[in-house]
Formats: structure tokens, C-alpha cells, sequence
């Protein structure tokens, strides 16, 4: 009994280090997959046309076709007194 426990003294530090390095692999391939083909930037991106109309324009449109849409540019005329 004594003689077997000896003999696996190391198989868990082994196994760690081996997971770990399994790890480290599958983070790094995924990590330079995800900047290389720019799956960030794209989700960033796509979307931020959009918001970037609702902030200058008030619409949810792109910034360029949202500009015609913005309530200032409405043919429009007040008065603070009543009619």
C-alpha cells in the first residue's frame, strides 16, 4: 500500500499542468482567431451608427440619414402668445 502511494506521489501535479497548459492553448487560438477576423470591432461597430444618430439627431437612424429627421430641421413656426 505504502510502495503504491509513492508511485503516484506526482499525478496530480502532472494532471494540473497539463490542464493548465490545455488552457492556455485553447485561450490564446481563441483570442487570435477573435482579433484577427475582428469579431469585436464588428459588434462595436454595426450598432454604433445607430447610436450615434439617436445622440446627434434624436432617431434611430445613421447619423447621415437621420439629419433630415431631427426636429430643428422641421419647416415650423411658434409663438409664446396664444392665437
Amino acid at each position: 500500500m505504502n510502495r503504491r502511494l509513492r508511485s503516484e506521489s506526482g499525478q496530480m501535479t502532472i494532471e494540473a499542468v497539463l490542464l493548465l497548459t490545455i488552457m492556455i492553448a485553447f485561450f490564446t487560438i481563441t483570442h487570435r482567431t477573435i482579433a484577427g477576423k475582428q469579431y469585436m470591432s464588428k459588434l462595436v461597430s454595426g450598432p454604433w451608427s445607430y447610436i450615434a444618430g439617436m445622440i446627434e439627431n434624436g432617431v434611430w437612424s445613421p447619423a447621415a440619414s437621420g439629419k433630415s429627421k431631427h426636429p430643428n430641421s422641421f419647416d415650423r413656426h411658434a409663438t409664446p402668445e396664444p392665437i
